[in-house]
């Protein structure tokens, strides 16, 4: 072993450079804009539904500061307003568009379940606490979930931000909106105990997992960690405890990395191989499961040019 490390470079420890960090002169501006939603101002699910925001420009966005911001107003007189959870319940489906080319859609519907899963459930529980300075819900350390949602009274209204669902908001990447045709976002509106089951995925002739189905609540959050790990390392606890795992925040999930952490190493589906989920033992009259919602994750790669927008999944 002392041969092999024998041959390795040495490196200057940080704690002995003094060097001075390297800067970014070329940048000379950072400006904070809005944008508002083209044809309307104000939308309701019986009326319109549909809140469409272009954004054009010459300078580069920073898609991690993106934000929708919005009120929301009690329209009644007498009764109070509280929403089953944070403002993205409100919504059913939301778009981008970048040159004229649908880059993601998310929902369409349930936009609101899948927002609920990847940007909340599947969070730190310090996340979301922060959070609640933004997505108008609010923390109680006595109380089960501890983040819910706020109260608005009869004819008042809260002000509200969100973080849209997007896999290119977490890309990491400026995103030069001169050179790509502007973009286009839309948000529509929607339309006004433990579950002894059994589960197995299989995509082709292999089986997830292999041996037998899953049929405990212990196998099924070890793998949904596993899955959690792989999809984004930097989430490394989620806000799901025991009591709300066992009944209404039952999540499974399915690691399909074959080399965990490498970027496009996951189960490949070109060859057409059939993905089958089975489930066994759904009886919503018997405090299980009635239904089951299935999301994917998968690794696209968007090609921004001054020639047109290219979207490789």
């Amino acid at each position: 072993m002392d041969l092999v490390v024998s041959g390795t470079d040495d490196t200057l420890v940080e704690q002995l450079s003094f060097k001075l960090p390297s800067t970014a002169s070329y940048a000379n501006e950072r400006r904070l804009v809005s944008a508002f939603p083209s044809g309307a101002s104000q939308f309701s699910p019986d009326g319109v539904r549909v809140a469409r925001f272009v954004i054009t420009g010459e300078n580069w966005l920073d898609p991690s500061t993106l934000r929708l911001a919005f009120k929301l107003k009690n329209l009644s007189t007498t009764e109070t307003l509280q929403l089953v959870s944070g403002p993205w319940c409100l919504f059913d489906q939301v778009r981008l568009l970048i040159g004229g080319v649908e880059v993601e859609r998310i929902g369409g519907p349930y936009y609101g379940r899948q927002h609920e899963l990847f940007r909340h459930l599947l969070m730190p529980n310090a996340w979301n606490i922060e959070s609640t300075n933004e997505d108008g819900t609010r923390y109680e350390l006595n109380t089960y979930p501890q983040v819910q949602p706020k109260i608005i009274g009869p004819g008042q209204y809260l002000s509200l931000n969100l973080v849209p669902l997007l896999g290119i908001l977490n890309a990491q990447k400026y995103l030069p909106i001169r050179y790509m045709g502007g973009m286009q976002l839309e948000f529509t509106l929607c339309n006004a105990n433990e579950a002894h089951i059994s589960w197995q995925v299989q995509i082709g002739p292999k089986n997830y997992p292999e041996a037998s189905p899953c049929s405990n609540l212990a196998e099924s959050f070890s793998l949904l960690r596993q899955a959690v790990g792989v999809y984004d390392e930097s989430i490394r606890t989620t806000s799901i405890n025991e009591e709300g795992y066992r009944n209404t925040q039952f999540i499974i999930g399915v690691p399909m990395q074959i080399v965990v952490g490498q970027p496009f190493n996951s189960v490949n589906t070109r060859s057409c191989d059939i993905l089958t989920v089975k489930f066994n033992n759904l009886d919503q009259f018997a405090y299980q499961a009635g239904r089951i919602f299935v999301h994917m994750v998968a690794e696209t790669i968007v090609e921004l040019r001054e020639s047109g927008v290219q979207v490789l999944d």
